[in-house]
């Protein structure tokens, strides 16, 4: 660009051509300003206009003359923060240009002088700019040589030049989330935490009931371990360019920790495969209260409630079962619960009968026990109804009693012919009675062991017969005994057993002689023998005297022991569904009081 033309575009400012001309020569800002694109109303402009008043102020003489520091806008300035600014200073009154200058002291945060390097500026002039972020008073010393790098002619004296920052609008500071009320229990951890705005850095201070925390000055306060001096009102004072503003109250309550303690500890238990299983605990302590299973020691992922529920048990399941309770004062782990799982059951025994001979006014004792609850049981003593089967010399009259224990709890003489027995033989396969016939017969719900006792007011044969009234494998059925003197022929005592499912039963059976003298029962059978017919009447089984091989079986079922080496007769066997017969008779037609038992083994 010619100095003709850039004095046109220049020619508003009213400066001669000549002294224009000389100070683009001898100005690199002005040099490098005046190739540009310029408006009046720019920065760059406004820097331009501010070169050239202070170039055009005198002419140059001599650094060590009656220079002076010019400045525009004049020195001391002001600037505002937040607001740009821009000043241009020059020495000015000498013949000799500055070449470099040498500026030290504080620049206002925020500005900066291009070119400055540490404290040396190799050119004729400078310029301050740049947006001021903080309010004060800064001063900058200044010396000017002729020749660059702080070389030459000058330096001996120093110019000040002063700049005053006023603080713009300030960002009031405030508290965006306030810190939340705890309650810990004794010896746990607290944490308060404050999220604030404002501007410049933000400072913290947090107090309790008041009083300053020594080096609380964080945003967050950690209380590693409280105890009840640690209960109190906290707040935080935060602080910026903005002001001060104090948080709402978070109140920390310090509960006094009680260590756990088990109450009632999870049980024992035995159930069927396939059958729902909780195991449960209560225990006591400070809340909250967290809780831990374990099997067989090892902890059982995602068992962490007071009750561990198992909806289908299996084979698998069966353990020992722990629960370990803890809070923040400590920790207990209960007793063993021991889970056994056996196999479900697939059969159950249906009925069971004894037959045999009774004198007059003699009682037949037949025992039975229902497993598992409550179900209806259909229990029958005939003795005219056997006359259709051909047994000779049954009893005209039989008489039947229930007993739960010492209580009666059901009676009947004459079954009446009612259509309601009569259905009930129906639904579980007894043959059918005469509806004038003088055969006993009722039904009672059972749950455990009954007793039925049989008399009549004459001798005769009789069979006693317990039929499953209700449906499926639980309650069931599970044991059935008989005592009665045991004679020869026709008089042996004999017991009938159906097994009903779709699976084989394993059995018990036991024919007692010898060992019935120790529950002073006289006149016992001294060698019995058992024999195991199916319902083709073939012989399966038969036992003369135990082996000592069932000693171990005996209190699994709930039998009571037999003295090692006796004459008492036991065997046990696995029976496929069907009806079977147990006979009890003596060795050599040998006669006596006689027991004849039956346990289910096996589900």
């Amino acid at each position: 660009m010619t100095t003709i033309a850039l004095w046109q575009r220049f020619r508003w400012m009213y400066l001669p051509a000549s002294l224009l001309t000389f100070l683009l020569q001898r100005s690199p800002l002005l040099r490098v300003l005046g190739t540009t694109e310029f408006s009046a109303g720019s920065p760059a402009g406004a820097l331009l206009r501010s070169a050239v008043t202070v170039a055009a102020l005198g002419g140059y003489h001599t650094l060590a003359g009656a220079t002076q520091l010019s400045t525009n806008p004049p020195s001391p300035a002001t600037a505002t923060v937040g607001q740009s600014f821009g000043m241009v200073f020059a020495l000015v009154g000498a013949p000799t240009s500055p070449a470099s200058y040498e500026v030290r002291g504080a620049l206002p945060p925020g500005l900066s002088i291009p070119g400055l390097a540490g404290d040396l500026l190799n050119d004729s002039s400078g310029v301050i700019t740049g947006t001021p972020t903080q309010a004060g008073t800064y001063n900058l010393s200044i010396r000017g040589w002729n020749s660059t790098g702080k070389r030459g002619n000058g330096g001996d004296r120093i110019y000040t030049l002063t700049i005053s920052v006023q603080g713009g609008a300030v960002v009031p500071t405030a508290i965006t989330t306030q810190p939340a009320s705890l309650s810990v229990n004794a010896g746990g951890p607290a944490s308060f935490t404050v999220a604030a705005t404002g501007e410049g850095t933000l400072s913290y201070q947090w107090t309790k009931d008041g009083v300053n925390i020594s080096g609380a000055t964080a945003s967050t306060l950690n209380l590693p371990s409280v105890s009840a001096s640690s209960a109190g009102a906290y707040r935080v004072v935060v602080t910026g360019s903005g002001g001060s503003v104090t948080s709402q109250p978070a109140t920390l309550t310090v509960v006094t920790a009680q260590p756990p303690t088990i109450v009632t500890a999870p049980l024992t238990q035995t159930v069927v495969e396939g059958a729902r299983v909780t195991l449960s605990l209560d225990a006591s302590g400070t809340a909250p209260l967290s809780y831990q299973w374990r099997k067989a020691g090892t902890a059982i992922v995602g068992a962490t409630n007071p009750s561990l529920t198992l909806p289908s048990a299996q084979a698998t399941d069966a353990a020992a079962y722990t629960v370990t309770v803890s809070n923040a004062a400590g920790s207990v782990e209960s007793a063993a619960a021991t889970l056994s799982v056996i196999p479900a059951v697939a059969s159950r025994i249906s009925n069971v009968s004894v037959r045999t001979s009774l004198a007059a006014s003699q009682t037949l004792i037949v025992g039975f026990n229902m497993a598992g609850g409550a179900k209806s049981v259909l229990v029958r003593a005939v003795g005219p109804g056997l006359a259709a089967f051909g047994v000779p010399a049954t009893m005209d009259d039989p008489r039947l009693a229930l007993f739960d224990g010492p209580a009666a709890v059901a009676n009947n003489e004459d079954w009446g012919g009612g259509s309601s027995l009569a259905a009930s033989f129906a639904s579980v396969g007894a043959f059918p009675l005469s509806a004038g016939s003088r055969d006993a017969a009722l039904v009672s719900a059972v749950s455990g062991g009954r007793t039925a006792q049989i008399t009549g007011t004459g001798a005769g044969a009789v069979i006693v017969e317990a039929y499953d009234a209700g449906s499926g494998v639980s309650p069931r059925l599970t044991n059935v005994s008989a005592r009665n003197r045991v004679g020869t022929g026709a008089d042996i005592l004999i017991a009938g057993v159906t097994i009903a499912g779709t699976s084989p039963k394993t059995l018990l059976i036991r024919g007692i002689g010898p060992r019935l003298a120790l529950f002073d029962v006289s006149g016992a059978l001294a060698d019995p023998k058992l024999e195991v017919f199916n319902s083709s009447e073939m012989k399966i089984a038969e036992n003369d005297s135990w082996s000592p091989s069932l000693e171990a079986v005996f209190p699994t079922v709930g039998a009571f022991a037999l003295t090692p080496g006796s004459k008492d007769a036991a065997l046990m066997i696995s029976l496929p569904p069907g009806g079977y017969t147990v006979q009890l008779s003596g060795v050599a037609n040998g006669t006596g009081e006689g027991l004849i038992e039956v346990y289910e083994v096996q589900p």
